[in-house]
């Protein structure tokens, strides 16, 4: 009974190393084949973000990047993971300080319209069809943006 014991855990040794081996030659296969268009999307990503683009469109290529990152991590394709989490380490903070440019606007917009800025100083107050133009595009940015998120990272974008 221990011979055969001791064969089924050989076996079990060999088939281990075996889908290791395995394993190993298909993660050297997938590099060989992907790195060479993991760089050039690379240098195609970073062409994309200079000039920063709007909140919009990098909120866009935010939940993009987040649903390929998704379906990689279903078909297990696990180096692909590592490469799609920089890129969304990357997007974040840009999309951050973009819709800190869009709040630091409108609080320079609601300093003028109370005459503490340089317009109210001059005596140019901010018109209403201007007010009706911002909340017009506050209203569609805003729509935007909630249509784009989901409910566990609502925190996270209206954190201000």
């Amino acid at each position: 009974m221990s011979d055969s014991g001791r064969t089924t855990t050989s076996r079990r040794g060999t088939q281990d190393l075996s889908s290791q081996l395995n394993l190993k030659e298909a993660e050297r296969i997938f590099h060989e084949i992907y790195d060479p268009a993991l760089d050039y999307i690379s240098t195609f990503f970073q062409s994309l973000l200079i000039p920063n683009p709007p909140a919009l469109p990098l909120l866009t290529m935010i939940r993009l990047n987040e649903r390929i990152l998704h379906i990689s991590q279903q078909r297990g394709t696990i180096p692909l993971e590592g490469y799609l989490q920089n890129q969304k380490m990357v997007l974040w903070p840009l999309y951050r300080k973009e819709m800190d440019n869009h709040i630091d606007s409108l609080k320079r917009l609601a300093d003028e319209a109370e005459g503490k800025g340089l317009a109210g100083f001059m005596g140019r107050g901010v018109r209403d069809q201007a007010v009706r133009g911002v909340a017009s595009r506050y209203a569609s940015i805003f729509t935007s943006v909630v249509v784009l998120s989901d409910e566990a990272e609502e925190a996270m974008i209206f954190s201000r």
